[in-house]
């Protein structure tokens, strides 16, 4: 009975800054699976993040830091705690943060695109669209979905997740939440303040130019 106490207070923590409660991770402190692919002769990773081990079901974002370069044929993901791709909706790409609802999102400023449709759990963005690398973008969807993410650590460097829970409320940073040392410990380690998790996601795309 102690087990299934600690292991819901554990669960409730991890709602905090959060819109909907997430599941419960399933290994805290794990390293984390990071790639970043800067010459892709075709269409493969530019930035993968799979780290994150739990689940949530919210209205997504993330921050991605695009290496130098151009691409085109742009392919973007979540990732379910399965590890399989997945997109719902539409997602949208931004040369700013945006702070705003994901109703307001077809008018944000430095919109560059939405994506046009999806195919095989990722969202397609229009053939002729060419990005230009070397620092952030910012995706976000407008539909709410199921996805995974990280939880107490900061697992991808180059930017961060947002999350919010309802079509008229704002995007937020996704904060990191603190943990029990134990299902069996009394003790809570808070997250340390302004420390932000991440979304699971991949980036594909095709390198035209440096």
């Amino acid at each position: 009975m102690r087990r299934v106490l600690f292991l819901a207070i554990a669960v409730l923590g991890a709602t905090v800054g959060c819109d909907r409660s997430p599941v419960a991770p399933s290994g805290l402190g794990q390293p984390p699976i990071v790639t970043v692919l800067g010459e892709s002769p075709v269409a493969g990773a530019i930035v993968d993040v799979g780290a994150g081990p739990t689940g949530t079901e919210n209205y997504p974002g993330q921050s991605v830091t695009v290496p130098a370069g151009i691409y085109a044929n742009l392919h973007f993901n979540w990732y379910q705690q399965t590890g399989a791709p997945v997109a719902f909706g539409t997602v949208y790409l931004l040369r700013h943060e945006y702070r705003g609802a994901p109703e307001g999102l077809k008018a944000a400023h430095g919109l560059v695109a939405a994506s046009t449709q999806v195919a095989n759990g990722e969202y397609v963005f229009p053939e002729a669209l060419a990005i230009a690398g070397g620092h952030q973008y910012w995706f976000y969807g407008d539909t709410i979905g199921r996805y995974s993410q990280s939880y107490d650590v900061d697992v991808y460097s180059g930017g961060d997740g947002y999350h919010t829970g309802n079509s008229s409320l704002p995007f937020s940073k996704t904060e990191a939440s603190g943990h029990y040392l134990s299902l069996y410990s009394s003790v809570f380690v808070p997250a340390p303040p302004g420390l932000y998790t991440d979304t699971n996601f991949r980036l594909r795309g095709r390198q035209v130019a440096k």
